[in-house]
């Protein structure tokens, strides 16, 4: 999982007060991310915002009450108004592409569903002694040190300004991370939101081995003992997943006799197949399809994208991600209905095996509601297509019959529009 919009923000806040030389570059990079995380999403924001105000806070303690005004009141026009203008270029750069505005509301509309509709209500089962209770210990007992140092040391957050402002920053970026894990709590995501917790450990490590801080000698490694006592415990622990995962790592390519790295680019570049059935969608759209920039694809939609990833096309049905449309999907019965009345005979469109039963679904039962007992988009036939695809089938099932051109032998099909024999 990659949280773009925060991680980058600690150490760019570390150089702007260790090289005082750099620290305009150094604050412009840290504005530029949350102005990225502005129009990314809004929990990158919110993470990148905490982060940048936990920084901000410690820099404004530890300045002259003179210099603390003009401080705070530079922050946040800096921060407003890098938000503004990367709205402002992301709109011109939207309109100039598409001859349209962002539609906002679409994403407001799905921002609701999340928050206060049915759609929040998708959890994860928590363990009951999870990981993730000993990673928000760890933060907690960061935040506490720091305010503890910033309130009873004011000679060491003079003397270590630089590293405390690292420190705070990459507790505030941890607490804002581990927050993802508060709606998406299987244990297998606690890896991915753990990073800042190694940073902070060696972090204080450091910290609590200069002298400054006056920590005695047996503390000192008794603080060290248990930091590599509980790495050698972590490490044990992932021992059994080293020799899947060594060869994929860059330290994996840089072994003699491993794979290389260009293979590993090429990899990259060109990936192999998540699905076995998408070589074949991709051969059937290059075969029937040739040269279209936009091709109908109404498949089950994890393959249906990865078959349009691999053809590099976009489906010519108005769907995104046809799972995540399906949780609003008001804001998208207009356009999709547009696009059903615009189909003419004789067109093709790639189909999959639930889609062609979805599709004799509703001709033997025209009455019959998609949306009626679904949940979280997923229809009551879980034929594996989402309502907002049965509900496209089944307008396009009252104009017209499906004839078969081609199909493969994992059940994908290329069908002709033929107007409908018996109109409904």
């Amino acid at each position: 999982m990659s949280i773009p919009g925060a991680s980058g923000l600690p150490s760019t806040s570390y150089a702007e007060s260790r090289w005082p030389r750099a620290a305009t570059p150094a604050r412009a990079l840290q504005l530029i991310t949350v102005a990225i995380a502005s129009i990314w999403a809004l929990e990158a924001f919110a993470y990148a915002l905490l982060t940048v105000l936990a920084v901000v806070a410690l820099r404004v303690v530890s300045l002259q009450a003179a210099q603390r005004r003009r401080e705070v009141t530079g922050w946040v026009v800096g921060v407003v108004g890098a938000c503004v203008l990367a709205h402002l270029l992301f709109a011109a750069a939207t309109l100039a592409g598409s001859g349209e505005l962002p539609d906002w509301g679409w994403y407001l509309n799905t921002l609701r569903e999340f928050l206060s509709g049915q759609v929040g209500d998708l959890t994860y089962d928590f363990s009951r002694w999870s990981p993730g209770l000993a990673l928000g210990a760890v933060y907690l007992a960061s935040a506490s040190a720091v305010a503890l140092v910033v309130r009873r040391r004011p000679d060491v957050l003079a003397r270590q300004r630089t590293m405390l402002i690292a420190i705070a920053g990459m507790t505030a970026f941890g607490i804002a991370l581990q927050s993802y894990i508060v709606n998406r709590s299987a244990d297998h995501i606690i890896p991915y939101v753990s990073l800042p917790a190694v940073a902070l450990a060696a972090l204080w490590l450091t910290l609590l081995g200069r002298p400054v801080l006056g920590v005695s000698a047996a503390a000192r490694r008794t603080a060290l003992g248990s930091t590599l006592a509980l790495s050698a415990l972590l490490v044990a622990v992932a021992a059994s997943s080293v020799d899947t995962r060594f060869s994929q790592s860059a330290l994996g390519l840089m072994r003699p006799g491993g794979a290389s790295l260009t293979d590993a680019l090429d990899r990259l570049w060109d990936p192999p197949p998540i699905r076995p059935i998408a070589p074949e969608g991709e051969q059937l759209l290059a075969t029937y399809m040739p040269g279209q920039r936009r091709s109908i694809v109404l498949t089950s939609p994890d393959p249906g994208l990865e078959i349009l990833l691999r053809s590099g096309r976009a489906n010519a049905a108005p769907f995104g991600d046809p799972y995540e449309d399906s949780f609003v999907p008001e804001g998208h019965l207009e356009p999709l209905g547009d696009f059903v009345e615009t189909l003419q005979p004789g067109e093709l469109m790639l189909i999959d095996a639930p889609a062609r039963e979805v599709f004799r679904l509703y001709r033997r039962e025209p009455a019959r509601d998609p949306f009626a007992g679904a949940a979280f988009g997923v229809p009551a036939s879980t034929a594996g297509l989402t309502t907002l695809q049965e509900w496209v089938l089944r307008e396009i099932g009252k104009r017209f019959d499906l004839r078969s051109v081609a199909r493969s032998e994992s059940g994908l099909e290329v069908v002709e529009l033929d107007p409908r024999r018996t109109p409904s």
